[in-house]
């Protein structure tokens, strides 16, 4: 499982290697369509062709503004994405802004591209305008 997320994952580099293209430095932009626009970052990708998933390293993503919504921008160790559906899942150190004045940090975030929301469970700190929240997830 990758990071505890209850998403397949592959065992090892070796693993990776065998069954998926191994990608530096990549940059994908999705745009248009139901879900949100962004724009993500990897050090390290795995592409699985056969089975339209990716998994990253080192990673970095922002969700674009819409006129209802601040931009999203966020990093972490890791993360997963799906390329037919569009959802992903990060884990790691995630951190990040949501719009200008708030920041967080959590152990993961995922994106449900049918409501359009970005989640997560677990647990979360947000600061916003020298104040400091606790939370089980937004």
């Amino acid at each position: 499982m990758l990071f505890g997320l209850g998403l397949p994952a592959l065992a090892d580099s070796a693993q990776k290697g065998a069954r998926a293209l191994a990608l530096a430095g990549l940059t994908f932009t999705a745009t248009g369509g139901e879900a949100a626009d962004f724009t993500l970052w990897a050090a390290r990708a795995y592409l699985d062709a056969r089975a339209e998933q990716v998994w990253l390293e080192q990673v970095n993503l922002t969700i674009h503004s819409e006129p209802d919504r601040p931009a999203v921008e966020l990093r972490c160790s890791e993360g997963y994405f799906e390329l037919k559906s569009g959802a992903f899942r990060l884990a790691g150190n995630v951190r990040g802004h949501l719009g200008p004045n708030r920041r967080f940090q959590a152990e993961w975030v995922a994106y449900d591209k049918k409501r359009g929301v970005l989640y997560s469970d677990a647990p979360v700190v947000v600061e916003e305008e020298g104040s400091v929240y606790r939370g089980g997830g937004f």
